[in-house]
């Protein structure tokens, strides 16, 4: 059995040294990127796993569940790959591949998607109102975006895509894999495991502003806190807390104490 490490990037990696003593004793890895910026990817295990499709992304956009699914359909092509793992380019590994492997070996199949049903009323159960017609889900799930699929589960996004309903969606990367898989692919949602395995804080978010010349607001985006400083604190909390993967750590953190936890 091998574990496909799946990397959703703008560009390189924020932290690769931490990537390099993971994969350094990771017998049973696949890398494969799917770069916005191919052209910036300098790390070497990366740049190696740059996928030859490509899709032009934009944030919010279902263009992102489209390059993700891309990701899955060039890792899927080895047989031997069991599980998938979505990342970012601002995400470290906090545990040994090993810790990864042993856990997902004993998932009998399932996969791992942290996923609720959102209250009447709330954002994303508003979203549901900008679905294609006929493309309407009971219930309608939200899920985390940092997906861990089994191999029977890619297999059934691929063959059964539904990337057309969510086209006006905002943000569908955090609804399409659990509505598809229920109900377009008919899995049970037992066959998931409700868990994330990576950490990122939403408590302490951060607002993005663009502005044109005059300093007139264009544009607002809500993101996830970045630690532009990561301690071993923050990663024994996280581990503690089940959670094999942190994100959003910038290149600014210093992490150079920190690659003993991973291997």
């Amino acid at each position: 059995m091998t574990i496909a490490l799946c990397f959703l990037t703008i560009a390189d990696l924020s932290q690769p040294a931490m990537w390099d003593a993971f994969l350094a004793r990771a017998e049973g890895a696949t890398v494969y990127c799917h770069a916005k910026q191919p052209d910036e990817v300098t790390t070497g295990f990366l740049k190696d796993g740059i996928i030859a499709e490509r899709v032009a992304t934009g944030h919010g956009q279902a263009s992102l569940v489209d390059a993700t699914l891309t990701l899955f359909k060039a890792a899927f092509a080895d047989a031997r790959n069991e599980h998938f793992i979505l990342l970012s380019e601002t995400t470290v590994p906090i545990v040994p591949f090993a810790d990864v492997a042993l856990a997902l070996g004993g998932l009998a199949g399932k996969s791992l998607i942290s996923f609720r049903i959102p209250a009447q009323g709330t954002e994303h159960f508003r979203r549901q109102a900008t679905l294609a017609e006929g493309c309407r889900f009971t219930p309608f799930f939200e899920h985390d975006q940092w997906v861990i699929l089994s191999r029977r589960h890619v297999g059934l996004l691929l063959e059964k895509p539904k990337l057309h309903c969510f086209a006006r969606m905002f943000a569908p990367d955090e609804h399409y894999f659990m509505n598809v898989l229920v109900h377009h692919c008919g899995m049970r949602p037992d066959e998931v495991l409700n868990r994330r395995r990576t950490f990122v804080n939403w408590k302490e978010r951060q607002v993005k502003e663009v502005r044109d010349g005059s300093g007139r607001l264009v544009k607002r985006t809500i993101h996830p806190r970045t630690y532009d400083a990561l301690t071993s604190s923050d990663i024994v909390q996280a581990r503690d807390a089940g959670f094999w993967f942190f994100r959003k750590v910038s290149q600014d953190a210093d992490c150079g104490g920190l690659v003993n936890f991973v291997s």
